[in-house]
């Protein structure tokens, strides 16, 4: 499965669509936490909000806008909790940290407006990609018998076994390739090629015909007096 084409929730089936965005949105939400607290192993208290933003793209991109919201709500409200002081609690110990955490949140819920676009843009391009490969696919396989019904029709008109039986197989190789197509230029090149030179061949023993018997001398008509010069004799 291509990674821009994978949704949790087809993933999930048969559970709801929307119980199955939460719960990867919760997932999500458990990793972004587990990741704040090994940051601050080292770094305490160091970006309270930054490490928000991975995770919530990867709950939309793969789970859908509603899993974004929710793995944006509940770690936010984690780093506002647990990591911005006062610690524990809600409270600010600085006055101005209250807007500063306003404009983090509407940042987060941007970001899941924004990659939620991209998802749907992405799906709907998928979409047409795939339609137009199966019109691609219609179109060649129409051709592959095209090719094929004149490969039949020069074989029906050749004489040489060999070359009926080598048409026969280029017919065969041709019907092979009207299964689904991986479309690679080079894997129709070489039965164009040999398709082409049996072809060839067939057309070149058919030009190749004996010519007919050559007259012989005895055949000509004999010249007339008149052809050779000679006046007729008189009687005496």
């Amino acid at each position: 499965m291509r990674l821009t084409s994978l949704d949790f929730s087809d993933l999930a089936r048969p559970v709801p669509p929307v119980l199955s965005q939460i719960l990867f949105g919760v997932l999500c939400s458990v990793l972004a936490i587990a990741l704040r607290m090994l940051t601050d192993i080292w770094l305490p208290g160091a970006g309270p909000f930054a490490l928000t933003i991975p995770l919530v793209l990867v709950a939309t991109l793969f789970g859908r806008w509603t899993a974004g919201i929710v793995c944006q709500t509940i770690v936010s409200l984690h780093a506002w909790f647990y990591v911005l002081p006062i610690q524990g609690s809600f409270d600010f110990a600085d006055p101005t940290d209250g807007p500063r955490v306003f404009v983090n949140l509407v940042a987060g819920y941007f970001v899941v407006a924004l990659a939620e676009i991209f998802r749907r843009a992405m799906r709907h391009a998928l979409a047409d990609r795939e339609a137009l490969l199966l019109e691609l696919e219609h179109r060649v396989k129409n051709s592959f018998m095209s090719i094929a019904s004149v490969l039949r029709l020069q074989m029906r008109n050749a004489k040489d076994p060999a070359t009926q039986a080598a048409l026969q197989s280029a017919i065969g190789r041709w019907r092979a390739m009207r299964a689904p197509i991986a479309y690679s230029i080079a894997a129709m090149i070489a039965p164009a090629r040999s398709t082409c030179a049996i072809i060839w061949r067939s057309f070149a023993a058919r030009s190749r015909r004996p010519p007919g018997p050559a007259r012989s001398p005895s055949n000509a008509t004999p010249p007339t007096r008149a052809c050779t010069g000679t006046a007729p004799s008189s009687s005496a």
